[in-house]
């Protein structure tokens, strides 16, 4: 289960760099 844990939490900063790139250039318009 740690495994899985481990990966949820990569997943997630994955999805939250994502984002916050996506932001960034939103707010460069």
């Amino acid at each position: 289960s740690m495994i899985s844990t481990q990966r949820a939490y990569e997943l997630n900063s994955k999805a939250i760099q994502t984002s916050d790139q996506m932001l960034q250039r939103l707010g460069q318009l």
